[in-house]
This record gives C-alpha cells, structure tokens and sequence, in this order.
C-alpha cells in the first residue's frame, strides 16, 4: 500500500501547531498532532489518536490510548493498519 496522504491544519497555539485527520470507508480514522504538550511533540515526534466514527475510540484494536513519540514513517504504518480494518 501506498503512503497515505495528509492534509495539514496550522495552528499559532502553545496546545499544537500541526494536526491532521484521515477517515476510512471502514468508518475508522486516525488523529495526528503535534506541539509543544503533545506526547513527543518537542522532540517533533507525532501523536496519534485512533477514530471510530470521527470520535477519539479508546477500545480499538491497536490501543486503548493515544500513541506518542512516533516518527511519520511509524504514523504511516500504524494508519495503513487502520486503514485495513
């Protein structure tokens, strides 16, 4: 499978600076952030979030949290796991 595309929200906020949301056929999605108070945001490392439905899901098949410190490489690959469901 091919990288999946992001599509970019800029922020001038101390919360975070960048995010991006990608949803799925399958009604699941991931949540990306990163900023100063994001899991691995200093060290400009991606947070992910996964989405049932567009909501935050805490019960999903990957995590019951949100997954910090993950290079975009690691973002890719945990999205095309989602993206599989």
């Amino acid at each position: 499978m091919e990288n999946i595309e992001f599509t970019f929200k800029v922020y001038d906020e101390p919360f975070f600076k960048l995010s991006a949301r990608k949803n799925f056929p399958n009604r699941w999605g991931v949540s990306i952030i990163l900023g100063k108070y994001t899991y691995g945001g200093c060290q400009l490392l991606w947070e992910l979030a996964v989405l049932y439905d567009d909501e935050i899901n805490y019960t999903s098949m990957l995590t019951s949290d949100v997954i910090g410190y993950l290079t975009m490489t690691e973002v890719q690959e945990l999205t095309k796991q989602v993206a599989s469901w």
